[in-house]
């Protein structure tokens, strides 16, 4: 039987550290496990499943949710509530910086069975990405954004960075709906360190498209800057919010999942809507896409909010025939306020 701290495991080039799950397990005896992964490690289900029983030798079931999960706000925290599992392994990601609610019950800390093995890519020279930032990036400060695969690799780039002389005003990690650190750091110019432009993308949005934001490729060492690209997403972003200023009848889509429940913003989204004298109806849904929009009577909203994953108005909803909006957005087509673009709340 291996011990708790030998099951770290390199899969595909990525690194599982499944030590402190071992440890529990074994503590507490739990039995039936729910392993869930994002859409990029789903593929990798059945090999971790089967390390986690390597490891703990035991009459251990772990199950495989076969939806993928698109961030800690999805994690599966129903089944625990329901008895359907004793503990949820979520692969991809880390802890959710915003509450995690049910109903009226709203959890601010992480449960206690519910264990983030973040999938650590392993790959990357650092030192190299590092090169190639200082040979990319002209400012007098810098700020480095990471996804939770990217962690390690992005604190040892802005280590080396600062080591080298460059002014570091943070190195923090961020979600696709979570760049406050960031953005508090006021820096010159911004890095973030994944693949694809989704993190990256956000984050511009999230300054306005106002500073330069690199992207820094850990798969092939390039560094891009997509502020230029960032800009014709505002741009087209400011267009719906323009065909939204003119609704009257609004949907306020509020998310069922625990982390895209969110009261809090749902109050303050229906409470602009009164004040401005438009009428609404609150669309509960745990899922959300086009089609179940198209389900609805086209005569019956202008446009909609979404009050449970931002990004859905952004790149799924973005092209809808109707305006879709995130919660900063309405906030700025109700009120008029065009001068400042906000995102995500």
């Amino acid at each position: 039987m291996s011990r708790s701290s030998d099951c770290v495991r390199i899969v595909d080039g990525y690194l599982f550290d499944f030590s402190k799950l071992i440890e529990h397990v074994r503590r507490y005896g739990y039995k039936r496990l729910l392993l869930e992964a994002p859409p990029g490690m789903l593929h990798l289900s059945e090999k971790l499943s089967s390390i986690i029983a390597e490891c703990l030798g035991e009459d251990i079931e772990v199950i495989i949710r076969l939806e993928p999960v698109y961030g800690s706000c999805s994690t599966s925290l129903q089944l625990l509530s329901q008895g359907f599992v004793d503990a949820i392994v979520h692969i991809g990601h880390d802890e959710y910086p915003y509450p995690l609610c049910m109903g009226s019950r709203c959890l601010y800390t992480t449960p206690p069975r519910v264990f983030y093995v973040e999938g650590e890519y392993v790959g990357a020279d650092f030192s190299s990405l590092a090169t190639r930032i200082v040979e990319t990036v002209k400012a007098p400060t810098l700020a480095i954004g990471f996804p939770a695969q990217h962690k390690r690799l992005g604190i040892r780039v802005a280590e080396l960075l600062a080591k080298w002389g460059v002014k570091v005003k943070a190195a923090a990690r961020i979600l696709g709906c979570y760049y406050q650190p960031l953005v508090r750091s006021n820096a010159d110019a911004y890095v973030v360190i994944a693949g694809g432009y989704f993190h990256a993308i956000g984050l511009a949005l999230a300054l306005e498209a106002s500073k330069p934001v690199y992207r820094a490729d850990p798969y092939t060492g390039t560094v891009e800057n997509v502020t230029g690209t960032a800009r014709r997403w505002l741009a087209k972003r400011y267009w719906v919010i323009r065909q939204a200023m003119s609704a009257d009848r609004f949907g306020v889509i509020v998310g069922l999942l625990p982390g895209q429940y969110r009261p809090g913003v749902v109050e303050a989204v229906t409470k602009l809507l009164r004040r401005a004298g438009k009428s609404y109806r609150l669309l509960y849904s745990e899922r959300l896409s086009r089609e179940y929009l198209d389900n609805l009577s086209p005569d019956d909203y202008d446009a909609f909010i979404v009050t449970s994953c931002p990004r859905l108005a952004i790149e799924d909803l973005g092209d809808y025939w109707k305006p879709v909006l995130t919660p900063g957005e309405a906030f700025v087509a109700i009120t008029g306020r065009l001068e400042r673009y906000r995102f995500p709340w």
